[in-house]
């Protein structure tokens, strides 16, 4: 994915003086990364800078930082921790591949989980453990994803004329996406429902837990082994390139009442397990 610099409409020059939005999960000292620095003036709001370094955001965007290279493509689930997500007005997400990077949730992050998920993402967050994106798991209908096809198309009409406006899901910062070659990656709805029936009944989310917290890790490792079929699955592999632990959890069932039923049981296995303890 591709990110440029905001070009001033007046001088022709990016901004002289970003200001730092989000808080980074990695502490590799690497170079910022995609999306991690904007500026108020690339911006377009009123804002003011709070003591933290931080910005309050006080009006929506007039123009946003302009982004390419994202796709509506299906993504395997244990490949979802490697993409950046952006919401559109749609619903539907689009991402890009990035890595080393994770924002401190903003306050609407919780509004966009899926509702089986919410107070579990909470109760990580609160010990100190990162989520990836996510998912419930759905059942949707044939009419869902007709309307979800319209839009899609409408979206793509969007992407190559003025641009579609898309949030960055964690970090809650607004772009454009612009792209005047921009394609869907199915040529017919067919293929696209035939796709998105088979991805959307296995619900997923990853877990990071920092690498200077062992005795979570453990914690963690240790309880795992009473959750039996639901028990998070390690990918020390993936885990190193997010400078921690990472697990999937993986709930694939075909009734939406077992679906949310397990991620209950996960929950309460959080809560009782690593929270009240």
């Amino acid at each position: 994915m591709k990110i440029f610099p905001t070009i001033s409409r007046r001088t022709g020059t990016p901004p002289k003086s970003p200001q730092l939005l989000t808080t980074p999960f990695d502490s590799s000292g690497k170079p910022p990364t995609v999306a991690r620095y904007e500026s108020i003036e690339a911006i377009g709001m009123a804002a003011s800078v709070k003591p933290d370094g931080t910005v309050r955001r006080t009006a929506a965007p007039r123009h946003a930082v302009t982004i390419d290279g994202l796709s509506a493509g299906l993504v395997p689930h244990r490949q979802w921790p490697l993409r950046q997500w952006f919401l559109a007005r749609s619903r539907r997400y689009y991402h890009a591949r990035t890595l080393h990077r994770r924002f401190t949730p903003a306050p609407r992050f919780y509004q966009d989980v899926d509702p089986a998920l919410r107070k579990l993402c909470r109760l990580l967050h609160g010990i100190g453990i990162r989520t990836t994106a996510s998912c419930e798991g759905h059942d949707h209908g044939r009419e869902y994803f007709e309307a979800r096809w319209e839009a899609l198309c409408s979206e793509s009409q969007t992407i190559r004329r003025e641009g579609l406006m898309v949030t960055e899901s964690e970090g809650g910062h607004t772009f454009r996406f612009r792209n005047t070659h921009y394609r869907l990656p199915w040529r017919r709805f067919g293929h696209f429902l035939r796709d998105s029936l088979s991805h959307q009944a296995t619900g997923y989310l990853g877990v990071i837990i920092p690498a200077s917290e062992p005795g979570l890790n453990q914690r963690w490792r240790d309880a795992a082994r009473r959750l039996r079929d639901l028990r998070p699955v390690p990918d020390p592999a993936l885990g190193r390139r997010f400078g921690g632990q990472l697990y999937h959890l993986t709930v694939q069932c075909p009734r939406a009442e077992e679906r949310y039923g397990n991620w209950q049981r996960l929950t309460d296995w959080v809560q009782e397990e690593l929270v009240d303890r």
